[in-house]
């Protein structure tokens, strides 16, 4: 039940943290913050973890932000089952909610992205800084798993009714009470395959809620799910597999239309500027939102539940915001398009994989000089700092992949002017240390 709507303005973020603190938020989700964690996090010597001495309740994504005086405000696209585990979770951390803000639609009632953005970054930059991020060495073995199944605390990612792709669990683990485990062997290397499905496993669908993840040994991990396995709601990995989804057969008729219809999106040279995900946000890739931006303004968006306004909302504001110039126009199209209209681009302009083999290539040149390498064992080099077993396996990169690791060379990319450190010099180091 919703208690009150507040208006989604700056006036409104001054008004919540003028009048109580805030005591659940995400504290990465300003720049600064996030630099001095990563920073500090690269710089320990052993398996540590983070711990955030000036929030109760630190959580990995913005979806919900609670104020010490019970008031809990939700992102718009959470489920009744999150916010119902969130206030299980704040309870058991003694901050009880007593009022709740937020619907599941956008107008009137929904936060989007944007309003729950600027919330969390004013808590980060408020409450985060250097004296409160400590690095704790882990407890040992079988002291950190019965601390994790305490008070009947259960894996959700292992669980019987909860549906987690079962090859997550050789690398990441969620708990019913929000803790969120990760495999150091994933935590940085945006390179391996399996990166990505942590990402996807945090964003969709948001039935679950995260706090702010943990990295461990991957022996953690695998003492973990062992220790799952002794109780009853444990469901074996081989029953967990999902059943591939079924391949759609489009009409003739329809598939000349779409033809049609895409013939005329590209005509003219019209360039999509959404081949590389033009959001900082991952969520807003065309894998999540399935959409593709276009150089006239035309913003093509698959008619599914997507297709409704106030869902559409959010990505019209972050597409407006990164090309103010446009006059952006939102067409609403059958769900199959979208893939077809991104094969289709592969004949006309460059690809994301193709761009981020065209990065990785300018790091070897680099590499090649500084190192007075061959050409061929700077690809490899290159390859292997960035996280892949070699350079072939570059070449196979889908480009749902490549967008998402074009945005974290880009963020890499940022945080290492902010801090005024050589990007290569670091990766290269990190790549000796393991």
């Amino acid at each position: 039940m919703t208690d009150k709507i507040f208006p989604q303005t700056d006036e409104t973020v001054e008004m919540l943290f003028a009048h109580a603190k805030c005591v659940a938020f995400n504290p990465l989700a300003a720049k600064k913050p996030y630099c001095l964690y990563q920073t500090a996090r690269h710089n320990a010597q052993t398996p540590c973890r983070v711990v955030f001495r000036s929030v109760a309740l630190p959580m990995d994504n913005g979806d919900f932000v609670l104020f010490d005086d019970g008031t809990l405000l939700h992102q718009w696209n959470v489920s009744p089952q999150a916010l119902e585990g969130f206030k299980q979770i704040a309870a058991a951390a003694g901050y009880p909610v007593s009022s709740v803000s937020g619907g599941f639609r956008l107008p009137p009632e929904g936060y989007g992205y944007s309003f729950m953005d600027r919330l969390n970054q004013y808590a980060a930059e408020k409450y985060v800084n250097e004296a409160s991020v400590a690095f704790e060495p882990l407890p040992p073995l079988k002291e950190f798993i019965a601390e994790l199944f305490a008070d009947g605390n259960i894996c959700l990612t292992a669980a019987k009714g909860e549906d987690a792709d079962a090859e997550c669990r050789q690398y990441l683990a969620l708990m019913s009470d929000g803790r969120f485990l990760v495999s150091e062997d994933y935590a940085d290397r945006y390179g391996v395959r399996d990166y990505r499905k942590v990402e996807n496993f945090c964003r969709s669908p948001r039935k679950h809620v995260f706090r702010r993840r943990e990295y461990v040994p991957q022996s953690y991990i695998d003492a973990l799910y062992r220790q799952a396995a002794e109780y009853s709601w444990f469901l074996p990995a081989e029953a967990a597999v999902s059943q591939p989804t079924p391949t759609m057969v489009v009409p003739a008729a329809e598939a000349e239309k779409m033809e049609q219809f895409i013939r005329g999106l590209l005509a003219n040279g019209n360039k999509c500027l959404s081949v590389v995900c033009p959001s900082e946000h991952l969520f807003y890739s065309p894998e999540d939102r399935k959409y593709a931006l276009f150089a006239d303004g035309r913003l093509v968006v698959a008619a599914g539940a997507n297709s409704q306004w106030w869902q559409l909302k959010d990505l019209e504001d972050e597409m407006r915001r990164i090309f103010p110039a446009l006059d952006i126009k939102t067409e609403p199209v059958p769900d199959y398009y979208i893939p077809e209209i991104y094969r289709c681009l592969l004949k006309t302009q460059k690809s994301a994989g193709q761009i981020y083999r065209e990065m990785l290539k300018q790091k070897a040149r680099k590499l090649k000089k500084i190192l007075g390498i061959a050409h061929y064992e700077a690809l490899e080099l290159a390859a292997r700092i960035t996280g892949w077993k070699n350079w072939r396996e570059v070449l196979t990169i889908d480009e749902g992949h490549a967008r998402m690791v074009i945005n974290s060379e880009k963020q890499k990319k940022k945080m290492a002017a902010e801090m005024n450190y050589d990007q290569l010099q670091y990766e290269y180091k990190k790549y000796l240390k393991r």
